[in-house]
């Protein structure tokens, strides 16, 4: 029986360099012993029998199991510590309909330079088409050789673009962390490379001196790297209980987180999406069995694998699964992934969380009224009603109140907590005790709103943009518009045409009299007419 000890964990890519282990005329030999001993399956005699190392890795079917040549491992590693072997043009991308999606741009190199922008949509390089093609292989493409070029072709909505873009050497941090809101420690894991945890820690101690009270870490796009640093990022916040658990067909065993002399303790919002992937899956794995972290964004990749890399006697590398990993609970990860407790897509992942953790301190004590409680599987988190209608939050509270069936949520009042009834999600629960001002339906594009106060005396220079907003209810976005006084009433002219069939919200945050009372506040709610 193989057992598992702790020099087998020290990477999720355990590498293996040495002297060459077999004659170098002789490698099919060495790679069919090297599966022989450290394959996480039984080999099928196919595979043992096959006449080339083509052949015999092919039969396997595992992705995760292949050659690689010099320059390739070089390439590969320095991708696990953000460095790369070759030059690269300065750009986040990810697979997309005819091309490569631009999804950010990096400063100081070449594509930001020459005005390559995040949405673009990079659909050549060099003349070759990047249709069809995978991220890797089309990246493959984009990358060459320092200070060398390459020739671009872009789609930028109807336009196309062209860009000459010099390549050059990129290597960027493993963990880079900002506060949020005053309060939040917003830490990015960009890969699990050799000095990730020492570089989290860093950062975190940072953020906690200026201030930070809980954490959002954010693993999206983070494709994992070595397993060491996963235990060793894990021991921050579970302490040294169960990390993973590690089998092959014979054995399995748990392995232990890291302890470290720091602990977190304070609440976690964690980011996932499709491309959180190996030792991401490890931390996010062990944060959700021990209910230390609440688990936002997307599904994860679903690479529950461990790989170890072997130098072979021509200067080339095996790297093979040896084994398959489980969360600490045992929860399956290989090829299903890790669902999120709360599903939110693309960058409203962000602001979820950001919300999620405003205000978890806020209503710790005192009067309850002005917040939202959610009561998820990692415990309960706070949110005030303020910050809900905060435009950058408001698409992201949108889609946490509309997840009922994943989340408990209570409403707080003077009087106590109470429970939210799904579907009350509409102004009464935004703007609380507010007036209905009105429905206004099959309203033209164009209209021109017409206040009137009645009797009332009404002051309308105290019609300012903070006490009267129009507001698309969907996206939260505040619209611009011109106000004009006519014979005791008020006109507002939307600045752009409404869209047809969007509900808008007319909101009047308590204007005041020509005494200088304050009347109460309003809310009218608007439909655009559909266009026939």
């Amino acid at each position: 029986m193989r057992r598992f000890g702790l020099w087998a964990l020290a990477l999720l890519l355990f590498l293996v360099p040495g002297p060459a282990l077999w004659a170098e005329d002789d490698l099919l030999t060495e790679v069919r012993e090297l599966l022989t001993i450290y394959y996480v399956d039984e080999l099928k005699p196919e595979v043992l029998n096959a006449a080339t190392v083509e052949e015999m890795i092919a039969g396997l079917n595992d992705p995760d199991t292949e050659y690689l040549s010099s320059e390739q491992y070089d390439r590969f590693i320095g991708s696990i510590d953000n460095e790369s072997a070759t030059g690269m043009i300065g750009v986040v991308i990810e697979e997309a309909d005819g091309g490569l999606l631009v999804t950010d741009v990096l400063d100081g190199y070449s594509a930001g330079e020459q005005g390559v922008r995040a949405g673009d949509l990079i659909v050549a390089a060099d003349g070759a088409a990047l249709t069809g093609l995978t991220r890797d292989e089309a990246a493959t493409l984009l990358r060459g050789a320092a200070d060398s070029t390459v020739a671009i072709t872009v789609r930028r909505g109807e336009e196309t673009l062209n860009f000459m873009l010099t390549r050059r050497i990129i290597s960027m941090p493993l963990a880079e962390g900002q506060l949020l809101d005053g309060h939040i420690g917003y830490v990015a894991l960009t890969s699990f490379g050799m000095t990730m945890a020492e570089e989290f820690i860093m950062e975190a101690n940072r953020l906690r001196s200026e201030g930070a009270d809980c954490w959002l870490l954010d693993l999206r796009g983070n494709t994992g790297g070595y397993t060491e640093e996963a235990l060793d990022l894990l021991g921050y916040f579970i302490g040294g209980n169960t990390a993973m658990i590690m089998e092959d067909y014979q054995s399995s065993e748990p392995v232990p987180a890291i302890r470290q002399e720091t602990q977190l303790t304070e609440p976690i919002v964690l980011l996932t999406d499709a491309y959180s992937a190996s030792s991401s899956e490890v931390v996010t794995g062990a944060l959700r069995d021990y209910r230390r972290a609440l688990l936002v964004g997307g599904n994860t990749y679903g690479s529950g694998k461990v790989k170890q890399i072997f130098r072979l006697s021509n200067g080339d590398y095996m790297k093979i699964t040896i084994y398959r990993f489980f969360s600490p609970r045992h929860g399956a990860i290989d090829q299903v992934g890790i669902a999120p407790q709360l599903a939110v897509p693309g960058e409203e992942a962000l602001n979820a969380g950001a919300l999620l953790l405003a205000a978890q301190t806020d209503a710790a004590n005192g009067d309850a009224d002005g917040y939202i409680r959610a009561h998820t599987q990692a415990g309960v988190y706070t949110f005030s009603l303020e910050d809900l209608r905060a435009e950058n939050y408001w698409l992201a509270g949108r889609i946490i109140l509309a997840l009922s069936k994943d989340i408990r949520l209570e409403r707080g009042t003077a009087a106590g907590w109470e429970y939210l009834l799904p579907g009350l999600h509409s102004h009464y629960l935004y703007y609380p005790g507010y007036r209905n001002a009105g429905i206004l339906d099959d309203v033209p594009p164009d209209k021109t709103f017409t206040l009137s106060a009645g009797e009332t005396a009404v002051d309308w220079l105290t019609a300012t943009p903070e006490r009267l907003e129009l507001i698309d209810a969907q996206t939260g976005r505040r619209l611009p518009y011109q106000v004009r006084e006519t014979a005791g009433t008020l006109e507002i002219q939307p600045g752009e045409l409404l869209i047809p069939g969007a509900d808008y919200w007319l909101v009047l945050h308590g204007l005041k009299d020509t005494a200088g009372g304050e009347l109460p506040p309003e809310l009218a709610l608007i439909r655009a007419a559909v266009n026939r």
